[in-house]
């Protein structure tokens, strides 16, 4: 999945790939591309380690405007 980041007025692109587990809701690995993706993979190494569920970071509230407020809509 692709999506369009719009920052000091230039557009720039992003893919994105989330591996969840269907039947148990836990987050198994990101893959990110794009700009600040060093910083955004932290929080789904995070998320990992501590096993929480795709429902637990979805439900969390993330600084706004920052790159991390932008896992909610990806997961």
């Amino acid at each position: 999945m692709t999506f369009t980041l719009q920052q000091d007025d230039r557009p720039s692109f992003a893919a994105y790939k989330i591996l969840i587990d269907p039947q148990t809701d836990l987050i198994l690995g990101a893959h990110l591309l794009g700009p600040v993706a060093e910083e955004t993979i932290n929080l789904f190494a995070m998320a990992i380690r501590h096993g929480l569920t795709a429902s637990d970071v979805r439900s969390t509230l993330f600084a706004f405007p920052t790159f991390g407020h932008d896992i909610s809509q990806i997961i």
